[in-house]
């Protein structure tokens, strides 16, 4: 049974497939600057790099299956991946834990996490953090 909730989330995650129809676009104009210097995150800053419906849906499925209750994940880029995740942990009572380097993307993330109707399932941090990290 799908709920309200569900229906909210999969028109959220149908929006931001249909606006990413031409990511491959983006990534190789992403691609290209490295002809003249390293590739950096920057470079696909307007790239969702996002997985497909059916990774999304078996994402789902683990964590529904395992009866997973936290989620941590690395580069939410616009948030269809963590939408993904976010239909599991409604499923098992949890929470998401997600980063993003780009605070564009990371903004346009947490406005899709706000139509969705998960926002309070989801925490956000953005930016690169080393911590205490020491060089050998």
């Amino acid at each position: 049974m799908i709920t309200s909730q569900q229906n909210q989330i999969n028109n959220t995650i149908s929006e931001l497939f249909e606006d990413s129809k031409y990511d491959m676009l983006k990534m190789m104009k992403g691609a290209a600057k490295s002809v003249f210097r390293a590739m950096q995150p920057l470079d696909f800053k307007d790239a969702y790099l996002s997985i497909s419906k059916e990774q999304g849906e078996s994402l789902i499925k683990l964590i529904t299956d395992n009866k997973l209750k936290n989620s941590v994940e690395f580069g939410t880029s616009f948030g269809i991946s963590t939408l993904f995740l976010a239909q599991g942990v409604i499923e098992t009572g949890g929470h998401i834990i997600t980063t993003e380097l780009i605070d564009s993307k990371a903004k346009k993330a947490i406005e899709n996490f706000e139509k969705a109707g998960v926002s309070d399932l989801i925490e956000v941090r953005v930016g690169r953090r080393y911590g205490n990290l020491k060089k050998s």
